[in-house]
């Protein structure tokens, strides 16, 4: 019996260290210019540089083509409502709308190359990497329309894109060395408050073989941080005092420009 179990352990040792083993030959070490963007009155957007260093295995050897490397900046998730108009008698109203769950209020991708080039379309989809492959969860009650729900995703990402909330530098990732990487990536001025992402992927020969991520926060400072929770915290008096700062302004602007 003692024979047989010795044996069976002699099989099996092989798989259970592939097992509790490392699950990649390489990772990733990354490092952010800054975890924090304060937005002020005159904030006109920043650059955020992403520095990355790839360590390999000795043991593990590097693909002809080197690494390739993907850098996405994710915004605060937002339910989104996408509509359509249409002309009915002359006049253009909303006809059809869809209703998307946490889709990323901003995106921001950078790579070496295009992400195409980089790996098969079924892992650039399961990590979202790429415009065409950020996921459009449709809600069950948003209302119902012939085709698909991508035309109005494709809506949303084009509205994104005209305001700078989402972009692709595919010549964004520069290598100081094949194991050492720096990407400087831009955060606009219409940037929603929150917590963002900033996730790296590394490629070797179309494999995923390293991915790390960390924390960027976006919050106003201040009298506009002021502002902002006083309107959050207390709604009720915020609009009452709006009201009346919008009353007194336009007595006071009768006042001066009156002509006697």
């Amino acid at each position: 019996m003692s024979r047989l179990i010795a044996s069976i352990l002699v099989l099996i040792m092989p798989v259970l260290l592939m097992l509790t083993g490392p699950a990649v030959a390489e990772r990733v070490v990354l490092a952010v210019s800054s975890e924090t963007v304060s937005i002020t009155s005159n904030f006109s957007g920043t650059d955020i540089t992403i520095f990355g260093s790839i360590e390999r295995d000795q043991g593990v050897d590097l693909g002809e083509e080197g690494y390739d490397v993907v850098a996405v900046i994710k915004g605060p998730p937002v339910d989104a409502v996408t509509r359509k108009k249409e002309r009915v008698f002359g006049v253009w109203i909303n006809r059809n709308e869809r209703t998307f769950l946490s889709v990323p209020s901003f995106y921001a991708l950078s790579s070496n190359r295009p992400p195409d080039d980089i790996a098969q379309s079924q892992a650039l989809q399961a990590n979202q990497i790429g415009l065409e492959n950020i996921i459009f969860p449709v809600a069950t009650d948003s209302i119902q329309v012939p085709g698909k729900a991508t035309e109005f995703a494709l809506a949303y990402r084009r509205l994104k894109a005209n305001n700078d909330l989402f972009s692709m530098n595919v010549d964004g990732i520069d290598f100081l060395t094949p194991t050492i990487f720096k990407s400087t990536m831009r955060i606009p001025a219409r940037v929603s408050v929150g917590t963002y992402s900033i996730e790296v992927f590394v490629f070797d020969e179309g494999a995923l073989v390293a991915h790390d991520e960390q924390t960027l926060w976006i919050s106003k400072a201040g009298l506009e941080q002021l502002i902002y929770d006083f309107s959050r915290e207390r709604g009720m008096l915020f609009g009452v005092f709006a009201v009346l700062l919008a009353v007194f302004v336009g007595w006071f602007g009768g006042v001066v420009f009156r002509r006697e």
